[in-house]
């Protein structure tokens, strides 16, 4: 990004002239007194700490971008955070400020600044713009219609009741970008993402649903609930074995009934050393989900963006473990006692691999449909 900066002191009007007589009436200075550090960019915004030296009256300070008076704010000792809307194009950015002594001159410092180029047209965006009902655990995803430059990127923000939200930006590809909050989002919020588009601020808003009760997965080991498998909970260490594992799975008491019935099914699974790399992956879920957050494809289920994911721990992919596709079922069933019971079935598309090490992960946006 082209930047021209310039420190000069001045007499007289020269303060009040010194974009246009500069040049001929003002001589350069050493003094530290007065500093425009570096400039930062946002969704149409520019942010720029000023530096003030011991010498400059407080107070005194004035900025201006394009001649317009920038809003200041404290920034800790010594410095002054100066940030207002900036639009495309070539922009001069001034900073004034009188140092003690009546007889001693104003100091002033000018940098001359491009804006970095802004992101291409918006292609599609999840949630699109101006949704109501969106869940607090949505990860907005931004497509557009080229790559966009790392410049464009980083002016990404996110906003609810126009506070910053922390997130974690992933490229899923070059003209496709995921924002992983750092927590839920507020419920019953107004929220909007923005960016630095060609012409200045661009962005999408929506609204998230009100409350609701928390969504979990179940996992207990202090129960004798089975169920996520498999599960190195159950695996032992064996030195005997290939794997050096062995799978100790404990019959859960039950009716004589079904514990005979488990009894007679674990016989023969435990002192494997591992688990079966054809069965389904399964896990229980305290809640119904909606069958929409779900993959629909094999394509789907290995998307970075897919709320759930089976990883291959033992190969690597450009961005980490490699991902393995599947299909998934949901099973919401009723018991002979009216318990309901909600469960996802995840079938590997091929055989896991023997002596393989797999790891599922289950997001909260599995409930965010």
């Amino acid at each position: 990004m082209p930047l021209e900066r310039q420190r000069v002191g001045f007499g007289g009007w020269c303060a009040l002239l010194f974009l246009t007589v500069c040049a001929v009436a003002c001589s350069p200075t050493a003094e530290e007194d007065l500093t425009i550090g570096s400039l930062t960019f946002g969704a149409g915004s520019m942010e720029a700490l000023v530096t003030l030296g011991p010498d400059i009256v407080p107070g005194s300070l004035s900025v201006r971008l394009d001649g317009r008076r920038v809003p200041l704010e404290a920034a800790g000792e010594g410095r002054v955070r100066a940030r207002t809307a900036v639009g495309a194009g070539r922009h001069w950015l001034v900073a004034v400020a009188r140092v003690e002594g009546w007889l001693s001159a104003p100091r002033v410092h000018w940098i001359s600044f491009r804006t970095p180029p802004g992101a291409p047209e918006l292609a599609l965006s999840q949630p699109r713009d101006g949704a109501s009902e969106v869940s607090p655990a949505t990860w907005p995803e931004l497509v557009f219609s080229q790559p966009l430059l790392r410049a464009a990127r980083d002016s990404v923000r996110l906003r609810c009741d126009d506070r910053e939200r922390g997130f974690v930006t992933s490229e899923l590809a070059p003209d496709r970008l995921l924002l992983n909050p750092d927590a839920d989002l507020p419920p019953g919020t107004h929220c909007r993402v923005l960016w630095r588009g060609a012409d200045g601020g661009e962005g999408i808003e929506f609204w998230t649903a009100a409350a609701a009760p928390p969504l979990h997965a179940l996992y207990d080991r202090s129960s004798d609930r089975l169920a996520p498998l498999p599960d190195d909970y159950f695996a032992v260490p064996d030195a005997s074995r290939s794997t050096g594992l062995r799978l100790e799975i404990p019959v859960p008491e039950r009716s004589v009934d079904l514990t005979n019935l488990f009894a007679g099914l674990l016989h023969d699974v435990n002192g494997l050393d591992g688990f079966s790399p054809l069965a389904p992956l399964v896990v229980p879920l305290a809640d119904a989900i909606d069958p929409a957050s779900l993959p629909v494809s094999l394509l789907e289920s290995v998307d970075p963006a897919a709320p759930i994911a089976l990883f291959d721990l033992d190969r690597e992919a450009e961005t980490g473990p490699a991902r393995v596709a599947y299909r998934v079922e949901l099973r919401d069933d009723t018991t002979a006692v009216g318990r309901r019971g909600h469960t996802l079935l995840l079938f590997p598309a091929v055989s896991l691999r023997p002596g393989g090490r797999y790891g599922l992960v289950l997001t909260r946006r599995v409930y965010a449909a």
